[in-house]
């Protein structure tokens, strides 16, 4: 593997050190009530799916838990820094069992991915870059919008499986893999036991599970990735950034509640102020938007998009980004 460079890093300080403080404590209850919430709205959607026996009612369910799939990523994005419990050997096990063993990957696979795209944002040594190296023609902007239909149809299919496997070399970078693949392997089989008994239907796993996880989660994870970082500013420094400034190469969009919940649950949609102070949890992002909103270097460098209709013309070149 080539060496990574150190980047410099532009730090501002945007927010008061007391309200950091109090925003930045880790909530273990407030984590648990909100994977547990996560589960309840699977497991009805699965009672409702084995109370028909239509596939449209399936079909249906097998989205609707895609997004709550896609949900739980972002809970296990709190393990990754380690702000589900101040106790590390916790942290892990409550992230990888209940968050992101069902979902095939693992805390500590997302952790050193996921790390590495904060400490290298932008910049040649970004993880993110590989998706631009394999397949440039869906991360060059502006683009189409019938080439953006055709990705996310291409997604909801099952057909961007190349782009998203070039991604899992970093996501398996990790120690004592064949444990984890066991573990994985025990909770599938759990997984598989319960939805089948549920449903009566051995075509329920994965038809309900396995495919919108490779499906509509990988949908969900196309729109929050543009929404996060493209289709603003100077493409042509993609990439090819000289330092880390995360305030500048970072988008915050603000969406409808009832779309935050699919797309960009838990304030993930908050992307700039996650990149700019990853201590603070999920749960206190859209708090910690309102208080920094104001100060001048948020307002002369921050891009905010209003809404899933500004990002689709930003995508679009329609609406000049703001530098």
């Amino acid at each position: 593997m080539r060496a990574r460079t150190r980047y410099p890093t532009i730090y501002r300080r945007l927010a008061d050190p007391d309200v950091l403080r109090k925003l930045s404590v880790r909530d273990t209850p407030r984590w648990l009530r909100a994977i547990a919430f996560e589960w309840l709205l699977i497991a009805s959607v699965i009672a409702v799916c084995a109370s028909s026996a239509e596939w449209a009612v399936w079909i249906a369910g097998g989205i609707a838990i895609g997004t709550r799939q896609h949900a739980l990523s972002i809970l296990g994005h709190e393990g990754a820094h380690r702000l589900i419990s101040h106790s590390r050997a916790v942290n892990d096990l409550l992230g990888n069992w209940v968050a992101l063993y069902p979902l095939l990957i693992t805390v500590q696979g997302y952790r050193s991915s996921h790390i590495s795209h904060h400490w290298y944002l932008e910049t040649r040594d970004d993880p993110s870059k590989v998706s631009v190296d394999h397949h440039p023609r869906d991360w060059t902007f502006p683009m189409s919008g019938l080439h953006l239909a055709g990705m996310l149809a291409r997604d909801l299919s099952g057909l961007s499986q190349a782009s998203s496997t070039a991604l899992l070399k970093y996501v398996w970078q990790i120690r004592d893999p064949a444990i984890h693949v066991g573990c994985i392997a025990v909770v599938q089989v759990v997984l598989a036991t319960l939805i089948t008994l549920a449903t009566g239907s051995y075509w329920a796993y994965p038809v309900l599970w396995l495919f919108p996880l490779f499906t509509v989660v990988v949908a969900c994870y196309r729109v929050r990735a543009v929404a996060e970082h493209s289709a603003f500013g100077d493409a042509t420094g993609r990439y090819r950034r000289a330092a880390v400034d995360p305030l500048k190469y970072t988008r915050t969009t603000l969406v409808r509640p009832w779309l935050a919940c699919v797309f960009a649950p838990y304030n993930v949609s908050y992307h700039i102020e996650h990149h700019v102070y990853p201590s603070v949890s999920c749960f206190n992002l859209k708090k910690l938007h309102d208080h920094i909103a104001e100060h001048p270097d948020y307002q002369r460098y921050a891009h905010i998009t209003h809404g899933y209709k500004g990002l689709i013309a930003e995508i679009q070149g329609i609406s000049a980004a703001k530098p």
